[in-house]
């Protein structure tokens, strides 16, 4: 059996297991927690696991909203190394929503084509004031 047929194989498995909301929440703040952690060693769990509830409870398409992206107001630096951390973990949470929102758009489409707009709205994603 040849590579591309094995990974095909495995691909075709892989599409067939359903992955329950609790699993992707866990994987979204893992995920989140690593990334963050890696910038800033003030982030903790727990700071992950209240940016993931209030980012859901927004219940917001990061994605799909892009068409509100405004570039009209300058956002403040943050000076409190604690907020600064909290700040992190939001955007760790959010970006990780957007990329698998990302995701699933395209392979609802049939394909992905990577280009700037996705750049500028991640840019977005990480600015903007919550």
């Amino acid at each position: 059996m040849t590579k591309d047929r094995q990974l095909d194989e495995l691909v075709a498995e892989v599409r067939k297991i359903t992955v329950t909301a609790e699993q992707l929440g866990e994987q979204r703040r893992s995920f989140a927690y690593g990334n963050a952690r890696i910038e800033n060693e003030r982030i903790t769990r727990e700071m992950i696991a209240e940016a993931d509830r209030k980012i859901m409870a927004d219940d917001y398409n990061l994605y799909r909203d892009r068409d509100s992206i405004s570039f009209a107001e300058e956002a403040g630096l943050l000076n409190d190394p604690d907020e600064v951390a909290r700040r992190e973990a939001e955007n760790s949470v959010a970006l990780f929503n957007l990329v698998d929102d990302v995701i699933r758009t395209w392979l609802d489409r049939g394909g992905f084509k990577l280009h700037k707009g996705v750049f500028v709205h991640l840019h977005w994603v990480a600015a903007r004031e919550r």
